[in-house]
């Protein structure tokens, strides 16, 4: 997937480009068009704001790695999920960042054939904000 390939809907997140100390609050639609090779993005977040997918955006190596999960298919499909929230950096309001981390079971050969859970993928969830105040 390239930075254009991302769906022009409205999201909730993050893109944090390599020019800056704090990142860029996304909050509604955003055009990746007009992002050009410097400044880049090197890492960004966004959850559609309907709650039906969640975009990770990292530059890696000198490209983008772009991944995409269907929130809503997932989640009706049962995929045992775990929650987590983190104090975000730079952010500089008391702003938590959350993400849920998706396991699967998987055969697992070293275990004599039996399913075990394995990580899947992790998919940003929006943000929360610190309880008691800002830090």
């Amino acid at each position: 997937m390239r930075l254009i390939d991302i769906p022009q809907i409205e999201y909730w997140g993050y893109l944090w480009f390599d020019d800056s100390d704090q990142p860029v609050v996304v909050d509604g639609p955003y055009d990746f068009t007009r992002i050009t090779d410097q400044p880049f993005i090197i890492e960004g977040n966004l959850k559609a704001k309907d709650g039906s997918i969640s975009i990770s955006i990292r530059f890696l190596d000198g490209l983008y790695v772009i991944t995409e999960v269907d929130l809503q298919k997932a989640l009706s499909e049962g995929v045992m999920t775990i929650s987590h929230e983190y104090i975000a950096h730079g952010f500089g309001d008391g702003r938590t960042i959350k993400f849920i981390e998706a396991w699967i079971d998987e055969q697992d050969p070293y275990c004599c054939g039996m399913e075990t859970l394995r990580p899947a993928w992790l998919a940003f969830d929006g943000f929360g904000q610190l309880q008691g105040g800002t830090t």
